[in-house]
């Protein structure tokens, strides 16, 4: 049920990366998170004489989820703080939806 929740939203906040053209994001973001999802699995690789043969599946889906996770985390969090395409025109919408004056 995770993976599945996981890879929609994070299917769903990578079309709105693509269609505000954040390519430069969306390929160090997924390049450093396959990055680290491949380390985490060379670790498990090193020690697999150590564990269940049925293990290295769910370590796969694991680490996969993992990585959807962080992807989604940082770039909502970078989009929610006005940062790229899609933040400036989030915050512009803000702004021109509060209240003038004071």
């Amino acid at each position: 049920f995770a993976t599945t929740l996981q890879l929609t939203l994070t299917t769903t906040l990578d079309g709105c990366l693509v269609g505000s053209r954040d390519f430069g994001w969306i390929m160090c973001v997924g390049s450093l998170t396959a990055v680290a999802q491949v380390s985490a699995l060379r670790s498990v690789a090193a020690r697999a004489g150590t564990l269940p043969a049925a293990t290295g599946l769910s370590l796969v889906f694991g680490t996969f989820v993992a990585r959807l996770a962080f992807y989604a985390a940082i770039s909502s969090t970078r989009v929610l703080a006005g940062g790229g395409p899609l933040g400036r025109a989030l915050r512009r919408r803000r702004e021109a939806s509060s209240p003038k004056g004071g």
